[in-house]
């Protein structure tokens, strides 16, 4: 049974993160408080998931981004009001200057699970 109250109800997640365990944790972390999650350890599978099904977000890991501000842009391509939440463990300083444009927010590994529940809401919740 869905709880209607969780603060991501309805919200469609897609989570680009390579590290298995990682992705694994953060999708139950999301889907516990009321996220679908789909997931991709990949760009190339990221994207073909925007394009099969758009999710109101989408969370990457920067190492996901291989092909760096192309993959967002790729990403908007599909969707342009599609709300992008980076994160890495790289300091806001060393993210390619090219994404700070493309990325709607960042936030920083190690990451407590609250504040990106709270990012996703706010995020996902912006008009589109």
């Amino acid at each position: 049974m869905i709880d209607e109250t969780a603060l991501l109800c309805g919200v469609e997640v897609l989570l680009l993160e390579p590290y298995d365990d990682l992705r694994e944790a953060v999708a139950r972390w999301l889907t516990a408080d009321g996220a679908t999650v789909r997931t991709a350890p990949t760009a190339s599978e990221g994207l073909a998931a925007v394009y099969r099904d758009p999710p109101d977000i989408v969370v990457t890991e920067l190492l996901v981004l291989a092909g760096g501000a192309s993959i967002v842009s790729a990403l908007r391509r599909a969707d342009e009001r599609l709300p992008v939440l980076l994160t890495t463990s790289q300091s806001h300083r060393d993210v390619p200057p090219l994404l700070h444009a493309e990325i709607c927010a960042y936030l920083q590994k190690p990451f407590d699970l609250p504040t990106l529940t709270r990012l996703v809401a706010g995020l996902s919740r912006r008009p589109r």
